[in-house]
């Protein structure tokens, strides 16, 4: 008599593997949890896909796929990724990936940014590189436009993604790069009274009030100053026009009026 032995269902299958795969990407998001919140953006995309047949053709038609990860900041510059992709193509339904990013930081509004990684598909490690843009919508929202480049048997070689990334905290405009604004210094001992017009001897009441200046220090960008003072951004960069000849270039110990 033959012993019939019972084999999970590939749905049960599938379902050990997402969880164990969850549990492994938590584990590598422990240290993330600790971190400072400024330092920390999540994101959340869209992208479409030319699958390959199983003759390993690329169709003609588009895919898409689901992604939800976090970016670290190390320095100014360079960022670790860690991302979870939802996608059809793949067996288990779910694949994560990692990667080094590069953020240069055009303007105020705009960065370009470069990341090499790889993901985990189906047991193989794939390599993997994308470039893109991010355009910051508001003070902690970017928009990022993405393409990747990657060879497997599920995918066409690029990928294209569109999605948004989300900073808690309230410190400077979100993106890859972690904006440092006062560093150490209390915001109190950056900020410089003139007395000038307000001495005793002149009776104007309308020009006796002080003007208020700011020194800015290393990170600072006249968006970050202008939303901590309240003070529109055009209006700050028309007060300061003999000292600020490009808004998007700013350096440390320059003195800014803010009123």
């Amino acid at each position: 008599m033959k012993e019939i032995i019972a084999m999970p269902s590939p749905s049960f299958s599938n379902l050990i593997y997402n969880i164990r795969l969850l549990m492994f990407s938590g584990l590598l998001l422990s240290p993330m949890l600790y971190a400072q919140s400024d330092d920390i953006n999540y994101k959340v995309s869209a992208g479409l896909y030319n699958p390959k047949g199983d003759d390993g053709i690329q169709q003609e038609y588009f895919k898409s796929y689901f992604n939800l990860g976090v970016q670290y900041g190390l320095t100014d510059s360079f960022s670790i990724s860690l991302d979870t992709y939802i996608s059809d193509e793949v067996d288990s339904h779910l694949y994560f990936g990692g990667s080094l990013d590069y953020t240069y930081k055009v303007s105020d509004d705009y960065d370009v940014f470069a990341r090499l990684g790889g993901d985990v598909m189906n047991d193989n490690f794939v390599p993997k590189a994308s470039f893109g843009i991010a355009a910051h919508l508001f003070r902690n929202i970017t928009f990022n436009i993405e393409s990747t480049m990657r060879s497997t048997e599920e995918f066409s070689e690029y990928q294209f993604s569109i999605g948004l990334s989300y900073k808690f905290g309230n410190e400077g405009v979100t993106s890859s790069i972690p904006i440092k604004t006062s560093g150490e210094i209390a915001l109190e001992s950056i900020i410089e009274t003139d007395y000038l017009n307000s001495s005793d001897h002149n009776s104007d009441n309308e020009s006796n009030e002080s003007n208020e200046f700011y020194i800015i220090v290393k990170g600072d960008t006249l968006w970050d100053i202008s939303e901590r003072f309240n003070i529109k951004l055009s209006k700050l960069i028309s007060m300061n026009v003999s000292v600020v000849n490009n808004p998007d270039l700013i350096y440390p110990c320059t003195r800014l009026i803010l009123k």
